[in-house]
């Protein structure tokens, strides 16, 4: 459950541009906190998703296992989400939610991050 998984704001992201976030995936071992990593091992789905707030219908972004997300380190945990400059040329200037969720032959459909997708405008640069 993602209630119990510490929230990650992620480094702001301007308006038409891309970026690589180097991710963890973490499991909460008991009600003090304690965290271990999450091995993806196995994983058959690993999907990133950015709404404009947790319950909004709709996705902004949705990345998935070899279509922007990529495991670097199964074991460990790690993996990274590619955004492209055209995931956010339309996005509004907001700080949206994201989670990932994960889904491994043990285990069904889990919520493993969960926080804030920060995306600003840009000044040098604006978008079209």
């Amino acid at each position: 459950m993602s209630r119990n998984l510490p929230e990650t704001r992620l480094c702001d992201v301007y308006q038409g541009e891309g970026r690589t976030y180097e991710m963890s995936a973490v499991q909460i071992i008991d009600e003090v906190v304690t965290k271990k990593a999450f091995d993806l091992t196995g994983a058959t789905e690993l999907t990133f998703t950015v709404r404009a707030t947790a319950a909004a219908a709709a996705n902004s972004i949705q990345k998935t296992l070899g279509s922007g997300v990529t495991i670097t380190y199964a074991a460990g945990g790690l993996f990274e989400v590619v955004v492209d400059p055209a995931d956010t040329t339309a996005l509004s200037v907001l700080d949206y939610r994201f989670d990932v969720a994960v889904t491994t032959p043990a285990l069904t459909r889990r919520v493993i991050a969960v926080g804030i997708f920060p995306v600003r405008d840009g000044v040098t640069d604006p978008p079209p």
